[in-house]
């Protein structure tokens, strides 16, 4: 179903510094299919959801996965849409 979709949008648990997302687990497999159709994929979480810093890895409880930075498009926050290679560069906080 992805390759015929307009967009995937997703929600977040959180969202780190360097772009990635750690959310439900299901979500990298679903993000990672999109990328490989080309369908955008759009992650919806308020600046609270925003974490400074690199996601640590190895470290997540067993019902939530990483997606890479590198599978989302753009991220739609209280503060409004940001294109995901600004993210890092933008410095979303939670204040």
């Amino acid at each position: 179903m992805v390759p015929r979709a307009d967009l995937v949008l997703v929600g977040a648990d959180a969202v780190y510094g360097d772009g990635s997302v750690v959310h439900k687990v299901g979500t990298r497999p679903l993000t990672l299919a999109a990328l490989r159709a080309g369908v955008p994929v759009i992650v919806v979480a308020g600046r609270s959801k925003s974490v400074p810093g690199p996601c640590p890895s190895r470290t997540l409880p067993p019902r939530f996965d990483r997606t890479p930075a590198r599978a989302v498009r753009e991220f739609w926050t209280d503060r409004g849409v940001v294109a995901a290679a600004e993210w890092s560069r933008r410095a979303i906080r939670n204040r």
